[in-house]
């Protein structure tokens, strides 16, 4: 998808730990 979408030859892709949120939150992500 961010290939089709950017014009660029390499698109950046950005991830983050998640450390905190509410427990129905951090249930869902699994």
């Amino acid at each position: 998808m961010a290939q089709r979408r950017e014009p660029y030859e390499i698109p950046e892709v950005i991830a983050l730990p998640i450390v905190e949120g509410s427990d129905d939150y951090l249930a869902w992500l699994g």
